[in-house]
């Protein structure tokens, strides 16, 4: 396990050494501007697409509430899966290079576990599948659901949103950000005004 949680631990210190100890991903500005949402909403449906270091900080902030996570890759699977963890394999079947084509489309569905389609979600972070490069999936489809399944008002957050497919394809279904955060994404309703 990556971390374990300290309810001692004040939540911005937890996410200065989660950034110092995992370089290249969210910023403290990135990961404060998600907790504040989860803790203006207090326990709520919270659905991420993907693992990584920074999968006990989200349930811990959901306590009380419903965290499920998505992973395509079984070796992150493998890694995070705990009994206070509920993360359910998916599948992504688009490629980066087919943007253009994935452009004409009206939806790009994926298959998703009953447990995920039964219900709204109040908060929904993509942050997965990978899209950097070729042959990697993109998020074509992971922002797709996250249109289908948030609730009316949700709040989206789509990291990555300064690459040109997240930015396109996030307004395509989306609609337009409420706020940028570096290179976070944020659509839809914002619980409580940021106290940053």
């Amino acid at each position: 396990m990556y971390s374990s949680y300290d309810p001692r631990m004040d939540t911005r210190q937890r996410i200065v050494d989660l950034v110092a100890s995992n370089p290249g991903q969210m910023t403290c500005l990135e990961y404060i501007t998600i907790a504040e949402e989860l803790e203006a909403r207090g326990p709520c449906s919270l659905l991420v697409f993907g693992l990584g270091k920074d999968t006990p900080l989200w349930s811990d902030l959901n306590q009380n509430g419903k965290t499920i996570f998505l992973e395509g890759d079984a070796r992150w699977i493998a890694k995070m899966r705990t009994a206070a963890i509920d993360v359910h394999w998916v599948e992504y079947t688009t490629k980066l290079e087919q943007a253009e084509e994935l452009k004409k489309r009206e939806g790009i569905p994926m298959l998703l576990p009953s447990q995920v389609r039964q219900r709204v979600w109040d908060v929904i972070l993509v942050d997965a599948p990978p899209g950097e490069a070729p042959g990697r999936p993109g998020r074509f489809q992971s922002i797709y659901e996250a249109s289908r399944l948030a609730a009316p008002d949700a709040c989206v957050f789509v990291h990555d949103i300064d690459r040109p497919v997240e930015k396109w394809f996030s307004t395509r279904f989306l609609g337009k950000p409420i706020e940028t955060v570096h290179r976070l994404g944020v659509f839809g309703t914002r619980a409580k005004q940021p106290r940053r």
